[in-house]
């Protein structure tokens, strides 16, 4: 027959391996948590570059004229101006979720969109256009913030970085 301060002991033990066991179950539950977050992010970024992607090929034709810095129609301008538009949203989409996940893709990703622009020079002068734009409506909130996009410089540093490259 068991004593009482053995039955306390065991009781305890039974106790806190019921604790270490629960605690392990909500580790993994938070594990699994994460990985379903990042796969889904995952999938909403890949979803994104399909619609990115059917709107160049949907509007060939636009893109390619207007990357080359060609004379577009209004209408034309207009599809042009929303493919750089989205063109930029998905890397800058990209680049915050590899930094918020602590991945190393950031800079690679910033260098894959710094040289699409640095290649289509039409697309490189109509996202400083709307980059421009987003600042003068961000400067009229507050006329005496001095607003400068990471964004925008990160971009802009990439593409020094890619023209001091070519020149040697």
């Amino acid at each position: 027959m068991m004593k009482a301060t053995e039955w306390k002991d065991t009781a305890e033990l039974i106790g806190i391996a019921a604790i270490v066991v629960s605690l392990l179950f909500v580790g993994l539950q938070l594990w699994q948590a994460e990985r379903i977050s990042r796969s889904e992010i995952r999938q909403s970024i890949f979803a994104n570059q399909i619609e990115m992607n059917n709107a160049v090929i949907g509007h060939s034709d636009v893109w390619l004229r207007g990357s080359a810095g060609d004379d577009l129609t209004p209408p034309e301008a207009e599809i042009f101006r929303r493919q750089v538009a989205n063109l930029n949203q998905y890397y800058y989409e990209v680049v915050q979720w590899s930094r918020t996940m602590g991945l190393p893709f950031e800079d690679a990703d910033l260098a894959i969109y710094a040289g699409i622009l640095y290649e289509n020079p039409g697309a490189l002068a109509a996202w400083r256009d709307h980059e421009e734009w987003i600042g003068k409506y961000r400067g009229m909130i507050d006329p005496s913030e001095q607003f400068t996009s990471g964004w925008v410089a990160s971009v802009e540093s990439k593409l020094e970085v890619i023209a001091q490259q070519e020149v040697h």
